[in-house]
């Protein structure tokens, strides 16, 4: 594969999440709630998800368990003690969502924090707080019960408001989370900012590696735009033609 070719690849990855984003109005902005609801422990989550089985935030690997197990015991927060594999690969997505754009470490710990407060990192169907759902209990403003219930599109709708706010790489997480959430408990997410800060560090190192990490670009130079996903280390390209070609990044 050329040099050229790997440029237009690597400028190519995103989120499906971010093919959609677009789609976010600014009535969510507009419309308070997000973090209304009495605070969410995670013995409670843990019970409620026996009895309504949350939603995938993509397969759970050893990596999890391992990063799980290892870093439970050293949150001091919320989640100390009860920091799942399947908590770990929730915040994966929001990591992987996050590094799709290119965007910096902290935006994946304001992300982070603001999933940690909203749902203690449960992909949530069900409707705590009026018509709250996800990871980041996202009203129906944001978008529809599919898209909020999808930890990459969810995750990019919190970054599409976020990167509005002025100065959000600097500003306080709490101040960021409370920005773009308008909660009526501000005082809530900073207190989960350094949990948020040890789960996406031991997360950071690279980009997915594992399951499914849709791309999109123009890398065929035909009229329209072709899709395809980065898959076990190697990227699946679909052409105008409808081949696919299979690339090894290496």
């Amino acid at each position: 594969m050329t040099r050229t070719a790997r440029r237009h690849i690597a400028a190519a990855l995103t989120t499906a999440a971010a093919l959609t984003s677009g789609l976010v109005t600014s009535a969510a902005a507009a419309e308070p709630g997000e973090g209304n609801r009495p605070s969410l422990t995670a013995a409670a989550a843990d019970v409620a998800a026996a009895s309504s089985p949350n939603y995938s935030c993509g397969t759970e690997t050893s990596a999890d368990r391992a990063t799980a197990d290892r870093l439970s015991s050293q949150l001091t927060g919320t989640l100390r003690g009860y920091l799942t594999s399947y908590r770990v690969s929730c915040a994966r997505a929001i990591v992987n969502a996050v590094q799709a754009r290119g965007l910096p470490q902290r935006a994946a710990v304001n992300a982070v924090t603001t999933a940690i407060v909203e749902s203690t990192l449960y992909n949530n169907p069900n409707m705590i707080d009026l018509d709250s759902v996800g990871l980041f209990q996202q009203r129906a403003g944001w978008g529809s019960f599919d898209q909020r219930m999808n930890p990459a599109w969810a995750t990019n709708a919190f970054l599409n408001q976020m990167v509005k706010i002025s100065n959000w790489e600097t500003k306080p997480v709490g101040q960021v989370c409370q920005a773009v959430q308008i909660s009526a408990y501000p005082d809530r997410y900073q207190t989960q900012a350094a949990d948020a800060q040890t789960i996406v560090g031991a997360l950071w190192s690279g980009m997915q590696t594992t399951g499914d990490l849709p791309v999109s670009g123009n890398w065929d130079g035909g009229a329209a735009a072709n899709v395809g996903v980065w898959r076990s280390g190697k990227f699946h390209l679909r052409y105008d033609d409808g081949s696919v070609a299979l690339v090894d990044w290496g």
